[in-house]
């Protein structure tokens, strides 16, 4: 019997390059505490930095082994179409309201504190940094005991409920915002399986969308993460008129009275 739990590993393009240039062997070490199962990349591209984005930056990656999983680059928006933040918010603009993840299959198992290899090369080159975070989707792997994992009773009865997390004065000015508690009402345990967000930011007038490249990290009540860094928010909590609600995988469960923690950081500025 094995415990799966999401987990997200982000990798942030934090270097600006000539046109045609290629990086090899950057490196991104996963955890020692478990295996990690990777089934799917998305890659969030920053349009304010200059554009890595619309084929302008193309990546690969290599399996624990050594091997390329793919043997010439792929361009950002092949892998994961629609995945950038395209500027000054507006209702009807070109901002994305969903990140989305391109399917790694068969999934690739990372041995504990291994290291995801990364290629890059640059076709169009950024005007900032971070131009683009690179997010690999997937969950770890534990032994039961190993991890906090509470699951459901033998016997319950499910019904529908919509559980929120307000989180007031969310600016690019505000720097990071840390430790939201996210709590269950103590009536009844609560079941974590999709996501969506909703804003009203007064610096654009109170139009929506203005989150688009907010950053998230979240935590359990023990302070164990479920990524290494923030991850773009529209990848797990897309804007309410998204055409899909964000999942999670696996779902957490979450014991009446318990919480999650959350914290929240613009991924540019």
């Amino acid at each position: 019997m094995i415990i799966e739990r999401m987990q997200h590993y982000v990798f942030p393009v934090t270097t600006v390059n000539p046109a045609g240039s290629i990086q090899e062997g950057l490196n991104l070490q996963t955890d020692d505490d478990a295996p990690f199962r990777l089934y799917g990349i998305a890659v969030w591209t920053n349009n304010v930095a200059g554009g890595a984005f619309d084929g302008q930056m193309s990546l690969r990656f290599m399996r624990p082994d050594g091997r390329l999983i793919q043997r010439i680059f792929t361009p950002a928006n092949s892998l994961a179409p629609g995945n950038s933040y395209a500027g000054t918010p507006t209702p009807t603009g070109a901002n994305p309201n969903q990140a989305l993840i391109s399917p790694i299959t068969p999934n690739i198992i990372f041995p504990p504190q291994s290291v995801i290899t990364v290629d890059l090369q640059t076709l169009n080159p950024a005007t900032k940094t971070p131009s683009a975070v690179i997010v690999f989707v997937g969950t770890k792997i534990y032994k039961p005991g190993d991890i906090w994992q509470p699951t459901y009773p033998e016997k319950w009865t499910a019904r529908p409920y919509t559980n929120s997390l307000i989180v007031p004065n969310v600016t690019i000015t505000s720097g990071p915002i840390l430790n939201q508690p996210f709590i269950v009402e103590k009536d009844a345990d609560f079941v974590f399986q999709m996501g969506a967000y909703a804003d009203s930011d007064s610096t654009t007038g109170g139009l929506p969308m203005s989150l688009a490249d907010l950053g998230f990290r979240m935590r359990d009540a023990f302070g164990k993460g479920y990524s290494n860094d923030y991850v773009p928010i529209a990848l797990l909590f897309p804007f309410m008129n998204a055409a899909l609600p964000g999942f999670v995988y696996p779902e957490i469960y979450v014991p009446a009275s318990q919480l999650l923690l959350f914290d929240f950081k613009y991924l540019w500025t």
